[in-house]
């Protein structure tokens, strides 16, 4: 991509561009072979006359999707008005300048109706998201030259009731993956990628009985009762769901799982209504004002709530009180994250102020802990929610 490489780190908009006139982008995320390529195919096929644009990553150095693509849409010609292949990396994480470069390029050389993003299948889309927002060396972001249509994951059907089957198999002990480890297990993954769409499409139903295919829909409508769910065989779905509604919106999206919507609440504030009780998922929040003794707490996570199939938020724990810890528990596997210091700690050192506290920060802080708290939503079925309190209760100093 020389001709346009590096174009998007000082890019500016001669003037600010109206949020109707920005060229729409729908970003297409899932596993490898849950059928993003299929589907990217039917929708170029019956693309309504639409002249659309593609950028297609891969992390191997050979962009097999894109040629597969290139094929049967030749580039400039008929609906396909241009393409880039992003290889070599990944454009949620390793290679986020070339995402900028190529919407750069095809908005100014190609001018297309719509552009269709299809990540690579280990993508995460809350970091796709949080490089469009990102700003470039002239204090600009994607977002003033494009606008997210909507966030599209695509979940092969057999593969997630597999991994779902193994994050519900009992074990004795979770893994336990320590801060900042870039290992990211399919069940964390799979997890994240449901979570953040607006738009679920369940591919290869032609090879599930009709007890799967409605498991598996129950399962995602669950995940993310927000979400638009489609059914497909071989990516066959109707333009009109992703290239005609858009359903994005920052706040909305990135809120509207069931794990999303309970850690957002406010305090005080009951939670949404239980869409996901029939699916046989569960939920709640728990919440203290004490840190956790570091040792008690890891271990009950890791051995005494094998019913716990998701986790997330926010902990505080008292051998490290001013490390600010978030937790991510998928099936059999912990992570442990640091996010860096509380807001408090911040203050208390005269790095912040209390005008600059984030809203996010502002609408937890307690007078006397600040936002130092203990805030994770755990997810489940039939979870017996006074037990596991208990055992959350005993491990705080």
């Amino acid at each position: 991509m020389t001709d346009s490489q590096f174009q998007f780190l000082g890019w500016k908009p001669d003037a600010p561009i109206a949020e109707a006139d920005k060229t729409p982008v729908t970003i297409l995320s899932g596993f490898l072979g849950a059928g993003k390529t299929s589907l990217m195919r039917h929708l170029l096929a019956n693309s309504g006359g639409k002249r659309l644009g593609l950028i297609v990553n891969d992390v191997g150095s050979v962009n097999l999707d894109a040629d597969l693509l290139r094929r049967h849409f030749p580039e400039g010609e008929g609906v396909v008005g241009g393409m880039r292949e992003l290889t070599r990396g990944c454009i949620c994480c390793s290679i986020t300048n070339e995402l900028g470069d190529a919407l750069l390029h095809l908005v100014r050389n190609v001018k297309p109706d719509h552009i269709l993003v299809e990540s690579s299948g280990v993508a995460e889309p809350r970091n796709i998201l949080e490089t469009l927002c990102r700003r470039n060396l002239a204090g600009h972001h994607a977002l003033e030259l494009v606008r997210i249509f909507n966030m599209v994951t695509v979940v092969g059907g057999p593969e997630f009731l597999e991994q779902w089957a193994g994050m519900r198999q009992t074990r004795k002990r979770r893994q336990h993956i320590f801060f900042q480890d870039p290992r990211r297990p399919l069940s964390e993954l799979m997890m994240e990628q449901v979570e953040l769409a607006d738009v679920l499409v369940l591919n290869k139903t032609d090879v599930l009985s009709p007890e799967e295919l409605e498991k598996a829909v129950n399962l995602l409508r669950g995940i993310n009762p927000r979400a638009d769910l489609f059914t497909t065989v071989e990516g066959c779905l109707e333009t009109e769901p992703l290239l005609e509604t858009s359903r994005f919106s920052l706040k909305d999206t990135q809120r509207g799982s069931l794990l999303r919507s309970r850690l957002e609440m406010l305090p005080g504030q009951k939670p949404p209504a239980d869409h996901h009780a029939g699916f046989g998922l569960t939920a709640f929040t728990y919440t203290a004002r004490k840190p956790f003794r570091e040792r008690d707490f890891f271990r009950v996570m890791r051995t005494e709530l094998p019913e716990v199939l998701r986790a997330k938020g926010f902990y505080w724990v008292a051998e490290h009180p001013d490390r600010c810890g978030m937790l991510s528990l998928a099936g059999h596997l912990l992570r442990a994250d640091l996010m860096g210091k509380w807001f408090l700690d911040f203050m208390e050192a005269g790095e912040s102020t209390e005008e600059e506290m984030p809203e996010t920060v502002r609408r937890v802080w307690d007078d006397v802990h600040g936002d130092r708290r203990q805030e994770i939503v755990l997810i489940g079925i039939d979870l017996d929610e006074t037990a596991i309190r208990e055992k959350l209760d005993a491990c705080l100093g």
